[in-house]
């Protein structure tokens, strides 16, 4: 069957002309566990470069490994925008309950949902100030 979809195009004074390459995308993995609440057991993040995969197992931990994802997408790709699937629905519990407790995130809420959380990170530079670095992740699709 055959159907017409009505659209319309974008005006060109409304496109953005410069284009932001600089991002990747992030998810959380969880299963359900036998007291009905969603654990988290694995984390992803995929770039056009590369792509790391981060699972909780005896010797790691959520927080450990999603900590652990987060420093290396700090050394990996400053600077670059994180899209999250899922963040406004339960990705961002998940990231918010291990991240507050070593970093500063804002946050921000649409609906009582989050889209999108920047997370700050204290650094030391090499004459001994503190900078702050910040790693924005946003919710990939926003409702």
């Amino acid at each position: 069957m055959n159907s017409i979809i009505p659209s319309k195009t974008i005006p060109i004074e409304k496109r953005d002309f410069i284009r932001d390459d600089k991002y990747l995308t992030f998810d959380i993995e969880c299963f359900l566990g036998l007291d009905n609440k969603f654990n988290p057991y694995s984390c992803a993040w995929y770039s056009k470069y590369q792509y790391k995969e981060y699972y909780v197992d005896e010797n790691n931990s959520w927080d450990k490994i999603l900590k652990l994802c987060i420093e290396d997408l700090f050394e990996l790709y400053p600077n670059y925008t994180v899209y999250v699937h899922n963040l406004s629905n339960f990705e961002s519990i998940f990231i918010l309950k291990c991240l507050n407790t070593e970093y500063k995130c804002n946050t921000i809420f649409k609906d009582n949902r989050a889209i999108e959380i920047v997370i700050y990170k204290t650094i030391s530079s090499e004459n001994g100030l503190l900078t702050s670095d910040k790693k924005a992740i946003k919710n990939k699709g926003c409702p």
